[in-house]
């Protein structure tokens, strides 16, 4: 019978580890979005064929930003989730309900904080206000 629970018990722990690696894999995508985004735009104020550039690329930047923080805080309550299910010794409940995770340490607000979010981001908002104060 321990068996048995043991095998649900990975089971949903691997399931929760393909959410996490879901969240990760989006937020290397939009980092990249944003780097080939704003190398575009950059490019093309560069060749004085896209004026608003620096502007796009600011708006972007940000969206990305917001979006990325979302998805940061999504990653967060999954990893509670894990360490949840990882130490629970009584009976599994065999849900992927992160609801009750809602406290300021997974918020989107703290995630938007993070330090590898604000470096990031923070350095291709600079470039970007860089380009529209001193290219054409």
């Amino acid at each position: 019978m321990s068996t048995k629970i043991d095998d649900n018990k990975v089971k949903h722990l691997e399931f929760i580890l393909k959410i996490i690696d879901r969240m990760a894999a989006n937020s290397f995508y939009l980092k990249s979005w944003t780097v080939t985004l704003n190398a575009a735009l950059i490019a093309l104020v560069i060749k004085n064929q896209f004026s608003y550039g620096g502007l796009i690329g600011l708006m972007t930047t940000y969206l990305f930003w917001v979006l990325d923080a979302y998805y940061l805080s999504i990653e967060r309550k999954y990893r509670k989730l894990y360490d949840e299910v990882r130490l629970a010794t009584d009976d599994l409940k065999f849900t992927l309900n992160v609801s009750h995770f809602n406290n300021k340490e997974c918020s989107i607000f703290n995630a938007f904080a993070s330090l590898n979010l604000v470096v990031f981001f923070l350095t291709v908002l600079i470039a970007n206000v860089l380009i529209i104060l001193f290219l054409p």
